[in-house]
This record gives C-alpha cells, sequence and structure tokens, in this order.
C-alpha cells in the first residue's frame, strides 16, 4: 500500500499480514536472514507446486522429489559439524539431482577457477576458504536451501580448455534451464562484493503506527516508510545487467533470486515478488521471445511473433558488455538453440532464415558503430558491428519485399552451430543500382556530412539540389565514406502526398569485395524516396553477400 512517496509495511507474519489488509513486508535487516530464507523456501515450493507454466514437462509438487539431468560438472557441497566441505563433481550421465546456478560478474578482481593444472585437486576438495565473497554466500544459500549442488561457471568449466569451454558454453543454456533456482548476484560487480548487501541504516526509518481492526481483535502495529525501490529500477542499476551472458541467464532461468542492492525478489516465468511483499510481472521490461508461437501467423505481419520479439532482444542485448569480443555469439547461443526449438526456424549469425530478407535491415542505432573486430561475423550479420542496435525506420511490415533469398548458409566454427561462425553467404534476386554517391549521370546521387545526433548520412538528388531525399546509416562510422556504393533492393512501398506519387525504397548499401566479379560486404542501411520509378529499369540480378 502506496501513501504519497511512503509504503504502509507489515511483519511476515502480524496480524495485518495475516488479514491481507496490508500487503507490503517490512524488508528484514539482514538479507541473509532466516526470515529470508523461509521466504525463498516458501516462494520455491509455491513455484514447484502450483505453476505448470514454469514446468519443464511436469513439475513434482515437492522441492525433496525433484531432479532433472545434472550438467557436466557441479560443485557438491557437504556440511559436517558446521563446516561446509566442497568440491568438484562429475555425476554419471545418469544421475538426476536438484542444484543451483549462480548468475554473477566476474569483475576485475581474479576469482578461483577450474584449470587443466588444477583440475584433478578441485575433484578432491576445494577451500571455503578459497571462494570469493560472492561464491561463499552462494554456496551457505544453497545449503539452507536444503540442495547439495551448486553450477559456478569459473569452476565447473575448464578454463584455459578451449574445447572444454566451447562444449560447456554450448550446453550453459540448459544448464541454467534445469537449475532448480538461479541464484543472481545482481548488485556486485565482482566477487569481492557478495551476493547479499548490508542494509541501509542511515536516513529515514519506519515509522511504527497502530493496527486494530474493529471488532476482530486483531491489534499490532504497521509500518510506515520511504518509498522502496521497484525490480526494474533495482535491476535497471545492477552491475550484472550491464553483462551480454547475463541476458540468457536470466531469460532461460526457470526461477531466479534476485539478490539486489534494495531487497531480494523472487522471479519465475509465472510472476515476481519482492521481499517488500508487491508483485511485479515477470521478465519486465524483456520480450518475452520464448512463448509458443502462434500458429498460422505471418511473422512478418505480426509484430508479436517469435521474430519481432528476437529484433526487440538484439536492442537490449547489443547495450551490454563483453569481455571476450569474440563471445558476441556464443553468449546468446542458449537463447538461440531455445528459439530453434520453439520456431524450427534456422539460425544464420544472429538472424533467421524464415525472417529473411527483413533480418538483414538491421541499423547501428549511434554514431559510435564499428567493426573493430574483423572475422567476428559476416558483414550482413548484426555480430559484425559494435553498437546499439534497431530496425530500419520504415513500417516494414506493411511493404512489399522485392528481395528473394536464392541462398542462406553458415559455417559453424566448432561443435556449437549457435555459437562463432567460419564464414557464412546470403544470395538475393533482386534489383541493384551500383556506384551510387559519385555524381554520375547514371546514379547522381550526393551523401551530406553526418548528421551530429544519429550519425546518418543525409541523400540528396545533386550539387545543387538542397532537398534531402533519404539516408545512410552506416555500419561502421569510423570509416571513410568512398565514392562507390551500390544500393541493393529489399522492400519497396508507394504513397501519395498531394497527388504526387512518392516511391520509398529501403536499401542495404555494399561495396564489392576485391577479386570477385559477385560478391559484396554490407556497409549499411537506408532509405531512398524518389518520384520516378528509381528501381524500375534495372534487371533482376544475383549478387552474394558475404
Amino acid at each position: 500500500m502506496f501513501i504519497s512517496n511512503c509504503v504502509v509495511l507489515n511483519l511476515l507474519e502480524s496480524p495485518a499480514a495475516v488479514s491481507n489488509d496490508v500487503i507490503g513486508r517490512r524488508i528484514d535487516s539482514s538479507a541473509e536472514s532466516e526470515t529470508n530464507i523461509r521466504r525463498t523456501l516458501s516462494w520455491l515450493d509455491s513455484c514447484l507446486s502450483g505453476h505448470p507454466d514454469c514446468s519443464v514437462g511436469s513439475y513434482p509438487s515437492r522441492l525433496k522429489s525433484w531432479g532433472t539431468p545434472l550438467p557436466t560438472r557441479v560443485i557438491r557441497i557437504v556440511s559436517s559439524d558446521g563446516n561446509l566441505e566442497i568440491n568438484l563433481h562429475e555425476p554419471p550421465a545418469t544421475e538426476t539431482g536438484s542444484y543451483v546456478a549462480l548468475s554473477h560478474c566476474w569483475g576485475l578482481h581474479q576469482i578461483i577457477t577450474t584449470t587443466a593444472m588444477t583440475f584433478e585437486d578441485r575433484k578432491k576438495d576445494i577451500p571455503f576458504s578459497a571462494l570469493s565473497k560472492t561464491f561463499q554466500e552462494a554456496v551457505r544459500t544453497t545449503v539452507r536451501l536444503g540442495i547439495r549442488y551448486i553450477w559456478i561457471d569459473s569452476l565447473c568449466i575448464i578454463q584455459d580448455s578451449g574445447s572444454d569451454w566451447e562444449y560447456e558454453s554450448s550446453k550453459m543454456g540448459l544448464v541454467y534451464q534445469n537449475a532448480i533456482l538461479t541464484i543472481s548476484a545482481s548488485a556486485a560487480s565482482d566477487g569481492l562484493k557478495g551476493c547479499f548487501f548490508p542494509r541501509e541504516s542511515g536516513g529515514p526509518q519506519p515509522v511504527e503506527i497502530l493496527y486494530d481492526k474493529e471488532g476482530q481483535c486483531r491489534k499490532g502495529g504497521v509500518y510506515i516508510q520511504g518509498r522502496v525501490p521497484t525490480l526494474d529500477e533495482d535491476l535497471t542499476q545492477a552491475p550484472l545487467n550491464k553483462r551480454a551472458w547475463t541476458l540468457q541467464e536470466r531469460l532461460l532461468s526457470k526461477r531466479i533470486l534476485h539478490c539486489c542492492a534494495s531487497q531480494l525478489y523472487w522471479e519465475c516465468v509465472t510472476t515476481c515478488f519482492s521481499e517488500s511483499g508487491l508483485e511485479f510481472p515477470p521478465a519486465y521490461g524483456l520480450p518475452r521471445i520464448l512463448e509458443e508461437p502462434k500458429k498460422n501467423k505471418d511473422i512478418i505481419k505480426d509484430f508479436q511473433s517469435p521474430h519481432w520479439r528476437w529484433v526487440r532482444l538484439l536492442a537490449v542485448y547489443s547495450e551490454r558488455a563483453l569481455t571476450k569480443d569474440f563471445d558476441k555469439l556464443p553468449a546468446l547461443s542458449g537463447l538461440a538453440s531455445e528459439f530453434a526449438k520453439r520456431t524450427g526456424d534456422e539460425y544464420l549469425a544472429g538472424l533467421w532464415k524464415q525472417f529473411l530478407p527483413v533480418g538483414l535491415l538491421w541499423e547501428v542505432k549511434n554514431k559510435a558503430a564499428s567493426r573493430r573486430v574483423p572475422g567476428r561475423a559476416p558483414s550482413w550479420s548484426w555480430a559484425s558491428v559494435e553498437g546499439k542496435l534497431g530496425i530500419c525506420q520504415t513500417p516494414l511490415r506493411i511493404l512489399t519485399y522485392i528481395a528473394e533469398v536464392v541462398e542462406a548458409s553458415t559455417t559453424p566454427l566448432g561443435v556449437d552451430k549457435y555459437g562463432q561462425v567460419r564464414d557464412g553467404i546470403i544470395r538475393l534476386r533482386t534489383k541493384v543500382r551500383g556506384e551510387l554517391f559519385c555524381g554520375s549521370e547514371r546514379s547522381p546521387l550526393y551523401v551530406l556530412k553526418p548528421d551530429v545526433a544519429n550519425g546518418f548520412y543525409p541523400i540528396r538528388r545533386s550539387q545543387e539540389d538542397p532537398g534531402v531525399i533519404g539516408y545512410f546509416a552506416p555500419d561502421d562510422t569510423t570509416a571513410p565514406v568512398g565514392s562507390k556504393k551500390t544500393a541493393v533492393l529489399i522492400v519497396e512501398s508507394s504513397e501519395k502526398f498531394e497527388k504526387v506519387t512518392v516511391n520509398k525504397y529501403v536499401v542495404l548499401f555494399v561495396e564489392p569485395v576485391e577479386g570477385t566479379s559477385d560478391s559484396y560486404h554490407r556497409i549499411g542501411t537506408g532509405i531512398i524516396l524518389s518520384s520516378t520509378k528509381w528501381f524500375e529499369e534495372v534487371a533482376d540480378q544475383i549478387l552474394t553477400l558475404l
């Protein structure tokens, strides 16, 4: 209950709480309190027993009967005489059980890892004192929840083995999907910070007032306190939510305990609760791309289709940071794998075959775009660039698609077909206008200096004509704009303005690949407006994008 900028709270088992007159709960003074452990167990048990949408197949009714296939390796925890003994456990393929997964920021401080040299030692024993504060608190919480296994990436993947890392990272989506719970160290920027932050003791304190429900003999106290943050507010500021890998960890996890600076939050597929008793929608602010697609719907015209949700997801993902540049596709491979299972579509280095050619019309939405990591992905893939992503600024669902995809394929670099790629091609049959921006009689278009706000280059018909007829959005704003650009028609439409028909052309801008006759690299997108059929006299041709 809110009063202006205050919130009315009560204790978990107070008369006001039992009567449901006051929904808000007073936040505990300690994040690791026994009350919070009981609260988490209650959330977990309610989800396992009463949320069909949170299930993988059929869920058991109680925590103790829960079991899923275990990952390749887990950390086994044994509590003995008040001490915790832990080691790296490699379960047989047939073993099932309950395990917690940890989502955390590595940060700049060195944390304990498993390497080829330490692998055998880790299987014997991992000193509890060697764990970072974040790992220690996650292990203790796992034990207090009655669970004996936890999965931590730095310990369960052999960090200096390229083959082990590639194989295990390809299975990471399943690790978070099958975990009974993911503990998210949301507020911690590194392992030194811990999962659970101390609650602020300074500032305005809760004020207790009398609660007396007339005629029911229920007396006790309720508290008035300054407004507490919402889940979205807490997560927006959380260091963990600025990392690329953790996006799929959140979306694939069935249940998450968010350890935020102000309070704890429970998030599952069905609902989201807070320690303060308030309820929020799950995956708030993120597109729910894993919902089952609707049958007999046009995936391009239906703006709520999984493919359009994928586009919106990329906008979120592109603003997150990676430590290793070549993780751009691997950090999304778990989500891509699950998306492919649900849609039956073929994955092409971040794009989807059924969504072509519209999927080619991604744009970089900030003026600091670059291709500083050559070879990471084909030029037609968004994964080849650095920068915030969006889609070409036009109502693509109602236009006429001219380009036809003749062939589209990629070659995976390793075992994960949703991870890094060696190469990829897309062959299009469409109309092409060549050597733009050079002022020739054939195509006298001129590119102006880029717009300061967004980095786009306005286009006008000639040096003498001041009217802007379109724009060029470069994929790499650090590259010089040369004279030989080729416009590849993807979409067209016609609209009438004061009896004048204006043709709108949505195009890719490409450059020829040296030493080839029909291969091109993408360099950007754009829109061209013309009162004449600018592409009408151009014959269809097939070109290859690399």
